[in-house]
């Protein structure tokens, strides 16, 4: 009979203590393929269920991420236009013939133009600065969903 005996392994769930709910006598013959023990599954199931959760959470972060990048990058994208209309405007109004307007005019209408120059370069960075902060915040979520998912 011991010689007969084989080897009997729990399989790997990364869950313990494993609960065994059944086990077939001590001295029972059974041939292969019959049923031996049965486990407890309602800690497997129950770890598998907060898995799930913690996927889908982070699947949902993801999607949240993506849609305030989206928004970002619109308002940043409007903002740059805006600031290069009135960069245009700015340099029209700076191009004007000398004679046109009055010196202290002339005047303003560089500073105006000085002035939308750094307005649009800031806008410039704004615009870069969300679209790499996006960038990264979809990264993070995204190593998050690929963990989650392991």
């Amino acid at each position: 009979m011991a010689d007969d005996a084989a080897v009997l392994v729990v399989p790997n769930a990364n869950i313990w203590p494993v609960s065994l709910r059944w086990l077939v006598e001590d001295g029972t013959e059974v041939k292969e393929g019959d049923r031996v023990a049965e486990f407890d599954g309602g800690r497997l199931v129950s770890e598998l269920e907060n898995l799930e959760n913690q996927l889908l959470s982070s699947l949902s972060q993801l999607s949240g991420a993506i849609d305030e990048a989206a928004s970002k990058g619109d308002t940043a994208r409007f903002e740059l236009v805006r600031k290069q209309r009135a960069f245009e405007k700015a340099q029209l109004d700076a191009d004007l013939p000398e004679g046109l307007l009055a010196k202290q005019e002339m005047a303003q209408n560089q500073l105006d133009l000085t002035k939308a120059e750094l307005e649009l370069k800031r806008a410039e960075d704004a615009l870069a600065s969300a679209e790499e902060s996006s960038r990264r915040a979809i990264e993070i979520e995204e190593i998050s969903v690929r963990k989650a998912r392991r």
